[in-house]
């Protein structure tokens, strides 16, 4: 791979050189002499990782999750679903499917989780979350506000179905009463973050 100072408008392929840009720098590179498809456990479970994580983002056509990773991706060098891959790409397996539910972000920002969260089921559907909130600690800010995301697999079907609330509960309030969309079972996960304006 070769830096290149002047270089007109051109990218794509010319004979055995290939054109192209990287964050506004142009660089030129011969195309490989030969292109082997390896397939060994380890690049199958790669890939497989790699192409679940983008299936699942573009699964979730919610608008508060796009904009969570857009904002969180300002800066970086990278797009939202890049970042979303970066951050879930270990919760997938060589199947495509997600094999860690504990390891699935719904958001990247800074504000932190705050201390003792504890969550009673009442019923199938509704459930009290609680934290400690102390104005003193300065742990986030006291008009954080809580998301909760549900994320159900049916039988039979490959994709999720995934629901954001936006429960209008600040930080301060140290609780959150919320019902769920479907019975509560073991192929529901709930997850929790908070939001704010001025933060991702």
């Amino acid at each position: 791979m070769a830096r290149v100072n002047d270089l007109l408008n051109i990218s794509g392929s010319v004979g055995n050189l290939v054109f192209y840009q990287r964050n506004g720098i142009n660089y030129v590179r011969t195309k490989p002499s030969s292109h082997k498809d390896a397939k060994t456990d380890k690049q199958l479970i790669a890939r497989g990782r790699f192409a679940g994580s983008n299936r699942f983002y573009d699964m979730i056509k919610v608008d508060i999750f796009r904009q969570v990773w857009k904002m969180a991706a300002k800066g970086t060098g990278k797009n939202a679903k890049n970042l979303f891959t970066q951050h879930n790409i270990y919760a997938f397996g060589k199947d495509k499917e997600v094999v860690d539910y504990g390891r699935l972000r719904f958001s990247s920002g800074l504000l932190p989780l705050p201390d003792n969260i504890q969550i009673e089921r009442h019923n199938k559907r509704d459930y009290l979350l609680q934290w400690d909130y102390d104005a003193t600690k300065a742990i986030g800010a006291p008009n954080d506000r809580l998301y909760i995301v549900e994320l159900r697999q049916e039988d039979q079907q490959e994709d999720h179905t995934t629901v954001f609330y936006e429960t209008g509960i600040y930080r301060s309030e140290g609780k959150a009463l919320f019902s769920t969309s479907y019975d509560s079972d073991n192929k529901t996960q709930l997850y929790c973050f908070w939001g704010n304006e001025q933060d991702s």
